[in-house]
């Protein structure tokens, strides 16, 4: 008897689109004075999507914001919204 072979997903799609003041009502969680980027990243398909944008703060640390999407009924909703940040430490005694 044959082995049927594995289900295969497809790929996930990216596109890159430049910034605008459209997509700036999106990223809700970006501070004031904050640096935008000069693209964002949408990857995703019809019925989810995640919109990706990296800003900086006018110390120049870079913050990641990332907002997922889902489609119910022809309209789509935030349902996730992520905020990344680096931290950087030091071990050892004070100086």
């Amino acid at each position: 008897m044959a082995r049927r072979k594995p289900a295969r997903r497809s790929p996930r799609l990216s596109k890159v689109i430049d910034w605008s003041p459209e997509v700036e009502g999106l990223f809700r969680l970006a501070a004031v004075g904050w640096t935008p980027p000069a693209t964002v990243t949408i990857t995703g398909g019809a019925t989810a999507q995640t919109w990706t944008a990296a800003f900086e703060d006018p110390e120049g640390v870079p913050f990641v914001l990332k907002v997922r999407l889902r489609r119910r009924s022809d309209k789509w909703f935030v349902a996730e919204e992520t905020l990344q940040t680096r931290l950087v430490g030091r071990l050892g005694g004070a100086r």
